[in-house]
């Protein structure tokens, strides 16, 4: 089980988890439950001298679920940091959430529950040089998905005092079953059937050739209810929807070839490798959000202290029971999300190639360099349809667009059963942009003292369109864009390290004719991953925060304005020139910003700087004889990050300034339109938010888990 914080945006829009202006109660985190139960039986045959056959028959039972860490559940309330008199009246509006406690937003009913039966059976016929399988693997796949923000209800109080003295909370969110008693899980259902062939064909004793043909047909076997109402209205460039629709049955086909050639045949010089098609799955959890998200399991609804009436008024006031305010028998809402999958949609597919070359080298040294390229020939993206197909561009050098972000469904105030609001329809559909490639060299020897080292260098190029989450309207949402938010732009993976150095040195001695003790160290480098430079205020105003950042190249490429809020209580008094020297000293000192003047920022196009550490690892050995068998008790201690326990300047990583998570830097606030000459206006952080201090710099010191050492004991057997 794993354990943590919700950093979800709902009240305030700002995170919960535990920072320099935020701490949360104990009992508002959760712990996450992997449970895992599976079981394979596999029948080897030999049927004569020149074919075998191996049977394999397995079911998985796998239990995602997760648990309240309080000890009873209540809602949740989020805890402002703005002051009320003590009639409850605002006299400092909250900006940020101090804290928090009850229970989790996303956490009541969040399980998926996964039945698989799989059946394999492998044909292998020898005939000759040839090596023939003949085969077919198969699965069946049941899914059961819970997921409902608000289940337990949201309080949202402007300070503590408000709470403390019993007054009303700043607004109440409850979502409810829309479906009867009981918490509406969506069930959905799969299928997987393959056939494949196989030859192995050992062309010369020193050169072998692989090739084969897949065959994959996915299967869909589930009916979904259908929702009327939303199939009758039209988004984005003409698209109606039906929620009741998975994606089409098909079969996709996937050759591969490989070879292996020993050159010298001593195995001094081998050279390997191969290319193919490679089908993958979608997420079933992706899938199953159209089951889940179709405007008809649940009901929600708001209220606000400045919009409540003289009936609603009392659920503004905190009440520990998350069922107070539910609804007997409540209608679904009418205004909802929709996640919808393109009734086209092909499972992910790749071309994948490489090449690679052992070497002999003199002094015992092994020499190895490998390379790969793999291209998207179907990715996974997600489109927000209800977007305007149109879109006004504002004056000025960055050329700002703006859509009306809903004009496709009523207002929610207007909506109806039969004409509702659709808050975000999230299209999933197929992209064939994407690539990457790696190039990799080591260099490994191993003693006759048992002594054994290696050092390994990788340079790697990733692109994609989008990098995946759990649901639909965070994957859209932290996709960041400039220009238009549904196009498949092309971009860095967030997670590529262009540069990585990986060295071990181990050491193993054998104690005695029972026991073998093995220490070493791994040492890295490498970059932190990349994050993307972003514009908050929702300047394209398609309901995100995904809106890449502007960089200017002077001062009269940007309309710069003072902040609306004060910030650390510190009010904003600076001039538009006073701004600007600010601002174009942070570009200076950024690499990737200076380099990207008139240019919109790129989604990761920022590499976050290279951290080094070393690990330590420790084997203990004893070996236990069982027959003619020797089996292995083996007892392991292992230090993450051990350069840090060494000193606690060392080994430590660095992330942006303003310490989000999210992969996203904010550099500048959108402040709206000017009146006069209609342009967009920005403002830039008079001091950090959370140092008091001003901005300077680009990156400072992390302070999660990963500048800091972990400890970790093992134990397992190993059967020889």
């Amino acid at each position: 089980s794993n354990s943590g914080i919700t950093n979800g945006g709902v009240g305030y829009g700002t995170t919960r988890a535990p920072g320099l202006a935020t701490l949360p109660f104990y009992g508002s985190g959760y712990t996450i439950n992997n449970n895992f139960n599976i079981g394979i039986i596999e029948l080897d045959t030999r049927i004569s001298n020149k074919v075998s056959n191996k049977l394999t028959v397995g079911y998985s039972a796998l239990r995602d679920f997760r648990n309240f860490l309080g000890s009873s559940t209540i809602p949740m309330v989020d805890i402002g940091n703005g002051v009320s008199d003590a009639s409850g009246n605002v006299v400092t509006a909250a900006t940020a959430t101090a804290t928090s406690f009850g229970s989790e937003l996303y956490t009541a009913g969040n399980l998926l529950s996964t039945n698989i039966w799989q059946f394999s059976d492998d044909l292998t016929i020898f005939s000759g040089k040839h090596e023939f399988t003949i085969g077919t693997s198969n699965q069946i796949q049941s899914y059961t998905n819970g997921f409902a923000p608000d289940y337990n209800g949201l309080y949202t109080y402007n300070s503590a005092s408000d709470f403390i003295n019993g007054l009303p909370a700043q607004a109440y969110t409850l979502r409810y079953s829309a479906v009867g008693s009981g918490f509406p899980f969506a069930k959905i259902k799969a299928s997987i059937y393959s056939v494949y062939v196989q030859d192995k064909f050992h062309v010369t004793d020193n050169f072998r050739l692989t090739y084969g043909l897949r065959a994959d047909y996915d299967v869909f076997p589930t009916t979904l209810a259908a929702n009327s109402n939303a199939a009758a209205l039209t988004f984005q460039g003409g698209t109606r929807v039906d929620v009741s629709k998975l994606p089409k049955n098909r079969v996709q086909l996937s050759p591969r070839v490989g070879f292996n050639w020993d050159v010298n045949g001593d195995g001094s010089t081998q050279v390997r490798g191969g290319s193919g098609l490679f089908t993958g799955s979608v997420p079933f959890v992706w899938i199953s959000n159209q089951a889940s998200n179709n405007g008809l399991l649940f009901g929600t609804y708001t209220i606000t202290k400045a919009g409540a009436t003289a009936a609603n008024a009392g659920q503004l006031v905190f009440d520990p029971n998350v069922n107070k305010n539910r609804p007997a028998n409540g209608a679904a809402a009418t205004s909802y999300e929709l996640d919808v999958a393109d009734p086209n949609l092909k499972y992910p597919k790749i071309w994948r190639t490489n090449i690679a070359i052992d070497q002999k080298l003199p002094f015992g040294v092994v020499g190895t360099i490998e390379g790969a390229y793999t291209k998207d020939i179907r990715a996974i993206y997600h489109q927000n349809l209800v977007l305007s197909d149109g879109y006004t561009t504002l004056p000025g050098v960055e050329g700002q667009i703006q859509y009306d972000s809903k004009n496709t469904t009523p207002a929610a105030s207007a909506a109806t059963a039969a004409n509702p609001s659709i808050t975000g329809l999230y299209y999933m559909r197929n992209t064939n942009k994407g690539f990457s490639y790696f190039i990799t060299g080591q260099l490994q020897k191993s003693f006759t003292n048992g002594f054994a080292a290696s050092v390994a260098y990788t340079y790697t190029k990733s692109k994609d369109v989008n990098d995946g989450g759990s649901t639909a309207a965070t994957i859209w949402s932290t996709r960041y864009v400039a220009g238009n938010p549904n196009a498949d732009n092309l971009s860095n993976s967030s997670y590529v390290q262009p540069n990585r150095i990986i060295a071990t040195v181990s050491y193993r001695k054998q104690c005695s004719k029972n026991a073998a003790s093995t220490v070493g160290l791994v040492f890295e480098a490498s970059n932190n991953g990349a994050i993307s430079y972003i514009t908050s205020g929702d300047p394209n105003n398609d309901g995100g925060t995904n809106d890449l950042m502007y960089i200017p190249k002077n001062q009269g490429d940007i309309q710069l304005v003072r902040a609306s809020n004060a910030t650390n209580g510190t009010p904003d008094t600076r001039t538009p020139a006073q701004i600007w020297t600010q601002l174009n000293n942070f570009i200076n000192q950024d690499s990737y910003l200076s380099a990207h003047r008139g240019q919109y920022a790129e989604r990761n196009g920022a590499i976050l700087p290279t951290y080094k550490r070393v690990d330590l690892h420790f084997a203990q050995d004893f070996f236990i004889k069982t027959g003619k068998v020797k089996n292995t008790l083996e007892f392991t201690f292992d230090v993450i990050n051990f350069t840090n326990l060494l000193n606690r300047n060392w080994g430590l990583y660095q992330t942006s300034y303003n310490g989000f998570n999210s992969g996203a830097t904010t550099v500048l606030t959108y402040m709206g339109k000017d009146a006069g000459t209609g342009r967009a206006t920005y403002s830039f952080p008079y001091l950090d938010p959370n140092s008091s201090t001003p901005v300077t710099s680009s990156f400072k010191q992390d302070i999660s888990q990963l500048s800091r050492f972990q400890a970790q004991i093992g134990v397992r057997y190993i059967f020889n």
